[in-house]
């Protein structure tokens, strides 16, 4: 087609509905196996110029998968960026189908950076990472509960958090091995782990989180993860830098080992961003 063509897709657990500007082609396929070929098939006798999809947590991955192993152009966004560009343009209804064709308007006229997607073993330490944190995170919780209660309840408690104790071990384990045979990360651990304060739970996260690190320069990173003061002025004023947006699991993580220091994260990104 000599008329290029912008595509958006709107996920949920079931269905994938997409829209294809400017030809206004409608179709929903099942989020599964069978509808995602059908839908890349689809897509590839389109030859779209960009493809854009919300991040869902997660139920948008294997299509993104796909899609892009065919050699497609596909654009993660933040949803936020989507509800921004629909209030921008006066979209106030909300359907599936509305922000399919949203997201194909988005592609069109914000055209956002197609990232590469991370190979099965970086999405397999991004999952162990996560689970290591969410598991961490239970802990906490069940300590905190453990406060005040009968000495029975308090017994329940030491047993799940025995038992949780012991798969947070098992998943750091996990971790290690993962690292072990990969000799890029283990550069980058050694590299990281020699700055001041950053022990492996930080590295790790980074080095699964922030799959960007030493591709692109310490400042484009800084956006990233949201540490980059951004300026806040109108005319004569002069407002106050804030921090804002960005990659909060890796901002919680720096935040919860205590380097809140925006010099000293900053020297962390720049590590390996030369």
């Amino acid at each position: 087609m000599s008329e290029q063509q912008w595509v958006g897709i709107d996920v949920c657990q079931q269905y994938l509905d997409v829209y294809v500007r400017p030809l206004g082609n409608l179709f929903q396929v099942t989020n599964n196996e069978v509808g995602i070929s059908k839908l890349v098939q689809t897509l590839k006798n389109i030859e779209p110029k960009l493809i854009v999809l919300e991040a869902t947590g997660g139920m948008e991955i294997d299509a993104v998968i796909k899609l892009t192993e065919a050699k497609l152009s596909v654009a993660v966004i933040n949803p936020r960026q989507a509800r921004d560009f629909a209030k921008a343009t006066g979209t106030l209804a909300k359907t599936d189908a509305i922000d399919a064709q949203l997201l194909a308007h988005f592609a069109d006229a914000i055209r956002p950076q197609v990232r590469p997607i991370s190979d099965e073993s970086s999405r397999q330490l991004e999952d162990l990472v996560t689970r290591r944190r969410q598991i961490s995170d239970m802990i906490t919780a069940e300590k905190n509960r453990r406060r005040g209660k009968t000495n029975s309840i308090q017994a329940d408690i030491d047993e799940h958090i025995e038992w949780l104790e012991k798969r947070l071990k098992e998943i750091e384990s996990q971790i290690k091995s993962a690292i072990a045979i990969n000799e890029d990360w283990q550069q980058k651990m050694k590299l990281l782990t020699s700055v001041p304060g950053v022990g492996e739970v930080v590295a790790v996260t980074l080095i699964s989180s922030l799959p960007e690190l030493g591709t692109i320069s310490h400042k484009s990173i800084s956006y990233l993860v949201g540490v980059a003061p951004l300026n806040r002025d109108s005319g004569k004023f002069r407002g106050k830098r804030k921090i804002w947006g960005g990659r909060a699991t890796i901002r919680c993580v720096l935040y919860r080992t205590h380097l809140r220091s925006l010099s000293v994260t900053i020297s962390i990104l720049k590590t390996l961003s030369h």
